[in-house]
């Protein structure tokens, strides 16, 4: 009853004295700079979720620096985001220069970094096990979570030996991760959600957080 009066109230006021104009107040806020202090390192930066979370964590105050394997494109991302953002041309699945990869990154940015973001990976698309070859099985769990998994661990290891306190690692995952599948991506990604999960409970009494984001299609 209560809303049947409010509605002819308001139907009679529109007869009287016409549409109400509405007047949207617009207000847009600043950046929080809340990265401030941060050095952040992304693989997988030039393109698709890895750039727009570097281009983020740029405008957020952070000092970023981005790794992939094509180097024109690398300097062409950079050179979009501006200042801030770093690139160093780097294949994750050479796990055998991880360490010496780290290095030349903290080098390139000044200092060390306190902020892995897990980014890179690939997916061949196979459709079903009926066309997974060794070749596309090797390209995607040597990137996706053998490369994924030697980096956060050796990492992590660099955090440790530093004594930092807050430690962060973004490993992204997948919605393929969350139900069975019989293609290398989805496996490598169920892979991918099992180590953080385990790693998450042992670093967190060291002041490091890990967490897997599983973006949807």
């Amino acid at each position: 009853m209560g809303k049947l009066k409010k509605f002819i109230k308001r139907s009679f006021r529109y007869v009287f004295k016409g549409i109400p104009i509405i007047e949207p107040k617009i207000a847009y806020t600043k950046q929080s700079e809340k990265l401030s202090g941060r050095n952040i390192l992304i693989t997988g930066g030039s393109s698709g979720i890895g750039l727009a979370i570097a281009k983020k964590c740029v405008s957020e105050g952070a000092n970023v620096l981005i790794t992939g394997r094509n180097l024109d494109k690398l300097k062409i991302v950079v050179r979009d985001i501006g200042g801030g953002c770093k690139f160093l041309r780097w294949d994750i699945k050479d796990v055998k220069s991880i360490e010496d990869m780290l290095t030349m990154a903290e080098s390139e940015i000044g200092g060390s970094f306190d902020t892995l973001v897990n980014n890179a990976g690939v997916s061949l698309h196979e459709g079903g096990y009926e066309n997974v070859t060794e070749l596309t099985w090797d390209e995607q769990l040597d990137t996706n979570l053998k490369g994924s998994y030697f980096l956060t661990k050796i990492f992590v290891e660099r955090l440790e030996k530093s004594n930092c306190n807050r430690g962060n690692v973004l490993v992204i995952s997948s919605e393929r991760a969350n139900r069975a599948d019989d293609i290398p991506y989805g496996i490598s990604k169920m892979g991918i959600n099992s180590f953080v999960k385990a790693m998450a409970k042992k670093l967190i009494q060291k002041g490091v957080r890990i967490n897997a984001l599983s973006p949807g299609v």
